[in-house]
């Protein structure tokens, strides 16, 4: 039996940061339509929806061919709003208003425009593949800066100490275990494991792991700046 997959990108209007961010231009396209025309060209869904508060999003998004079957609330575009609510209030509309029941939930933040089509495509067949063994997966980048190597101030005073234990010692590089972080660009989670933890990543998780460059999250100006250039040599 098939599988329905359902892919939701999160774009409230609010951004204090980066005000319209997600609709901000990055090398000539808005930032959204990165994601909205990745999800798209993976094959790998049977709906591709945004979730978002913003009349000015819904109609950018539905140019670029995603579908907006409802406008989220204003009680679920605050910097305080959960993940998990935003996706639990898309899930129960489709299901209500569509009798549309996925079995897989996958959220892909616009704000990674460098996540790339074919590690859309490899993670959510891994997913499948792995579909009785795991029950959430994550993007997960490695750490440049290790955690063994990182100081801390002692007792508010100018001294350094290690901020993590290793016996005193300073690790080489080759020493090092490998740390990662995730990186937010894509989340999947089975639906039940979803509605049961309420959580993105409940249950027993796996890492999908990206390289630095896609796992780019445009948080600040500086992030924009950065994944401008990386898209423009990308073209």
């Amino acid at each position: 039996m098939k599988r329905k997959v359902l892919a939701i990108i999160p774009a409230r209007e609010g951004s204090k940061r980066i005000p319209n961010k997600n609709i901000v231009d990055l090398n000539g396209f808005p930032l959204i339509s990165y994601t909205i025309l990745a999800a798209l060209s993976s094959g790998v869904f049977d709906k591709v929806v945004v979730s978002t508060d913003s009349s000015k999003i819904a109609n950018i998004s539905r140019k670029f061919g995603a579908e907006i079957p409802v406008l989220r609330p204003e009680s679920l575009a605050r910097d305080e709003s959960s993940s998990y609510d935003v996706v639990a209030h898309m899930v129960e509309h489709l299901s209500m208003a569509e009798d549309f029941l996925p079995d897989i939930l996958v959220l892909l933040q616009p704000t990674s425009p460098l996540r790339g089509v074919d590690q859309i495509i490899e993670s959510v067949v891994r997913f499948n593949r792995e579909f009785n063994s795991i029950d959430s997966m994550v993007g997960v980048t490695e750490v440049t800066q290790h955690p063994e190597w990182m100081y801390t101030f002692e007792n508010n005073t100018n001294n350094l100490t290690k901020a993590y234990s290793s016996e005193g010692k300073y690790l080489r590089t080759q020493d090092l275990s490998g740390k990662y972080y995730i990186n937010g660009a894509i989340y999947i989670t089975k639906h039940d494991i979803f509605i049961s933890t309420e959580s993105l990543f409940g249950g027993r998780v796996s890492g999908y792991i990206m390289d630095e460059k896609s796992s780019i999250d445009i948080d600040t100006e500086h992030d924009f700046m950065i994944a401008n250039i990386l898209m423009s040599d990308k073209n």
